[in-house]
């Protein structure tokens, strides 16, 4: 299927297309008002105080994880509680700058960027469960990328026609009123919604994979924070061209990342992505680096701004892949605060080192630790790729599986990665009576296994069937013994994964659950 038709499919399924479109709404509400509220505080207070209120509003990021964990137990509906909350925040913003003092306008606004921090995560983990196949994820992954770009350009666009006629009130009010249609368009986000505190308590640090992603996330978010300190060094520092040339290389890097942005059409049917990841790695990483040795190649920042939401774009697509689906909210929730941290960070640590090695130094290691942090993970990032290639007969095998009815793309994806293919002979004991180390289930490809409970024969398995569940389910000792009655071909599904589909809440996990207990029934009468 061509790239242009994947597209339009992804987009053309109501709740993933609603989905994006508030996602946009948010986005551009979101980069207006933050735009909005540091004009203001310039204004009262000048370039300390505007510093000042943009790190104010990447400070509430830090409880997106907490908060997140809250609304997994299914305490409220997870896409409206965010909107709700960004919209309140926005309210109140406009009353701030109409009748009160700087420093509540910030506070305020601080209280609007925890919404759409909340709304971001919340919109990523909905996009794969309401996708109807893996491609259309990654599509509107893609899309996702788009919005970034864009809203980072068309928000303060907003706020500065509506500050060339009205005030920063004004803007508050404009945004609050896309978040009402936000709320209006949003799509339900239930199935994404834990079952409760057995599950909740599971950290997505536990999530093969999660740690060294996380670390990769941090560094080249402290990348973005310190290339945003880069460019002001490079323009005035090094070219002495005063707070006009820093604008002028700022909007570098910025036309550099929509164009970007444009290329992320190309992540289209790929499944391996380290090789992007590093591109994108040494992209923004050289290209910032060589501005310390070589100011006046200043318009490699529009370069290394357009691998940007490449980077930002695969980074996503690969904490889809390796994240349970009942863990999608919390892994992205935690991503938003290593972001907004990683880039707190990157920007505070650009002038320690001025001072510890000077400018041209500083730059250089600013630059350089991304590439060199790519090649310390390059390990992991290789074995994750290797667990994004599925074979089609596994997935044909588990969507023709009955047990498995009702699962959706992204949750037969993630399965199908669990798999691992075992070929059985004639007479081979699968499963032993009794046996207290149960920590895999078996989906049958080819073949069939007799269910033996003390010496006799209770039933006959094939094709589709499923094997070993019930221990894994109810963790007690294995109830039956099972042996291959023909040479067999099975799918191993290890533990920890099989618990995720049935226990992690998604429709077609309690499908498994009730007939896992029929059978232990049938057993009973057998």
């Amino acid at each position: 299927m061509s790239r242009r038709r994947t597209l339009a499919r992804a987009f053309g399924h109501g709740p993933v297309r609603r989905a994006l479109i508030t996602y946009a709404l948010a986005s551009v509400a979101e980069y207006a008002v933050y735009f909005a509220v540091i004009l203001v505080a310039f204004e009262a207070g000048g370039g300390s105080l505007a510093g000042l209120a943009a790190a104010a509003q990447l400070a509430p990021s830090v409880l997106v994880p907490v908060i997140i964990r809250w609304i997994d137990r299914g305490h409220v509906a997870p896409m409206r509680f965010a909107l709700v909350w960004l919209f309140a925040g926005l309210v109140s913003g406009a009353i701030a700058v109409a009748a009160g003092p700087v420093s509540l306008v910030v506070g305020l606004a601080s209280l609007r960027s925890l919404g759409y921090s909340l709304a971001r995560p919340i919109h990523l983990a909905t996009i794969p469960v309401h996708a109807e196949q893996t491609a259309d994820a990654t599509a509107a992954m893609i899309v996702t990328g788009w919005i970034d770009a864009t809203g980072a350009m068309v928000g303060p666009a907003i706020a500065g026609a509506i500050l060339a006629v009205s005030d920063a009130s004004a803007v508050f009010v404009a945004m609050a009123a896309l978040t009402i249609v936000g709320l209006w368009l949003s799509p339900s986000t239930g199935e994404v919604v834990g079952t409760g505190p057995d599950r909740v308590r599971r950290s997505v640090l536990s999530v093969q994979g999660a740690r060294p992603m996380l670390a990769y996330k941090t560094v080249s978010s402290m990348l973005s924070g310190a290339t945003d300190v880069v460019v002001v060094l490079v323009a005035i520092e090094l070219l002495g061209l005063g707070d006009d040339g820093a604008a002028y290389l700022a909007s570098l890097v910025g036309v550099g990342e929509l164009v970007g942005a444009l290329l992320l059409v190309s992540l289209l049917g790929r499944v391996r992505l380290r090789g992007m990841l590093g591109t994108a790695a040494f992209g923004r990483g050289t290209f910032v680096a060589v501005l310390g040795v070589v100011p006046q190649a200043f318009p490699l920042l529009a370069l290394a701004g357009g691998f940007r939401p490449v980077h930002r774009v695969v980074q996503r697509i690969l904490l889809q892949r390796i994240t349970p689906p009942d863990r999608y909210m919390r892994m992205f929730g935690v991503t938003e605060a290593f972001d907004s941290g990683g880039q707190a960070l990157g920007a505070a640590l650009v002038p320690l080192l001025v001072v510890a090695f000077g400018v041209e130094t500083a730059i250089v290691i600013s630059g350089a630790v991304l590439p060199f942090v790519f090649l310390a993970l390059s390990r992991a990032f290789r074995d994750i790729d290797a667990r994004a290639v599925i074979s089609p007969t596994t997935i044909d095998t588990l969507r023709e599986a009955a047990v498995f009815e009702g699962l959706s793309a992204d949750v037969l994806e993630y399965l199908a990665r669990a798999c691992v293919p075992v070929e059985v002979a004639a007479g081979e004991r699968l499963i032993s009576q009794g046996d207290e180390d149960a920590d895999a289930a078996w989906v049958i490809s080819s073949g069939e296994v007799d269910v033996i409970i003390d010496g006799s024969p209770v039933s006959r398995l094939e094709r589709g069937d499923l094997v070993g569940e019930i221990a894994l389910i109810h963790a007690r000792p294995r109830t039956a013994d099972v042996v291959a009655a023909t040479p067999c071909e099975l799918l191993r599904v290890d533990q920890e994964a099989f618990l995720d589909v049935v226990v992690g809440g998604r429709a077609g996990g309690n499908h498994v659950h009730v007939l896992a207990d029929r059978r232990v029934e049938e057993n009973k009468r057998g």
